[in-house]
């Protein structure tokens, strides 16, 4: 008669297969991240029970030091946490240089260029920065995630990645040049379990001195129009900080 160590080792063996194969067909189902996801999980196993990862959002407003927030956190994990943090910036932004998260003071912390519209390609990143270091990063860090998309994929990752036991700390743009959500920022507070989670972080109004909270897109010295595309990248010379009072959209639409 085996021992009840191994009964209950192959109990555990048979729990973990069916949760691999039923996680197979759901990801299946959705066909979105699949075959990374299951890849990714297969290899890394964190233990039988695994403690779910935590979320920390820092959103907010063009020139509020979001980056710069996440710096700081990002040095003290390291420094004080002896944490292993990986750092993915998108190829979107290309304000900081290749390779780099950089805030307006010119500090700055290196990083992986992840392509903006294949942010599922971080699961192949971080299994092979973790295979060469030989053990596994505490922190995941995304900076602007609001270029990262289609948004769902994203927010799946996410969450893909605080149930593997990561901690995530992301930081973005809350709202886009027209007022309205930009990108997968805002949706990213569903994967935080109280808004103590959330950093909302805000800037100075360039005309009033204000808080502010909407970035204001120029063109030419003038705010641009609604219809603009969404996405511009860009710093002083095309955005200003603008609270509600003084902040101008020529041509939005009047809801009806």
């Amino acid at each position: 008669m085996p021992g009840l160590s191994g009964i209950c080792a192959y109990s555990v063996f048979v729990l973990r297969m069916a949760l691999c194969y039923r996680a197979r067909v759901l990801f299946a189902k959705e066909n979105v991240l699949s075959l990374d996801i299951i890849s990714f999980f297969s290899t890394h196993p964190k233990g039988d029970f695994m403690e779910r990862g935590k979320l920390r959002l820092v959103m907010g407003n063009m020139f509020a030091n979001k980056t710069g927030t996440i710096i700081h956190a990002i040095e003290t994990m390291r420094t004080f946490g002896h944490k292993k943090v990986l750092i993915f910036t998108p190829t979107t932004d290309t304000r900081a240089g290749k390779g780099a998260i950089k805030n307006y003071n010119g500090q700055s912390l290196r990083a992986v260029d992840l392509l903006a519209n294949r942010p599922n390609n971080a699961l192949r990143i971080i299994r092979k920065e973790e295979a060469g270091m030989g053990s596994k990063f505490h922190t995941i860090v995304f900076d602007e995630v609001q270029f990262f998309s289609p948004p769902r994929v994203f927010y799946r990752l996410t969450d893909e990645l605080l149930r593997l036991g990561y901690d995530v700390l992301a930081s973005g743009l809350r709202l886009d040049f027209r007022g309205e959500p930009f990108g997968v920022t805002l949706s990213l507070v569903g994967l935080c379990e109280s808004m103590q989670q959330v950093t909302l972080l805000a800037s100075y109004c360039a005309k009033c001195g204000n808080p502010a909270h909407l970035p204001q897109r120029l063109l030419n010295g003038v705010p641009a129009p609604y219809l603009s595309p969404q996405v511009k990248v860009g710093g002083k010379e095309s955005y200003e900080a603008r609270c509600y009072d003084c902040y101008e959209l020529p041509g939005r639409p009047r809801a009806s």
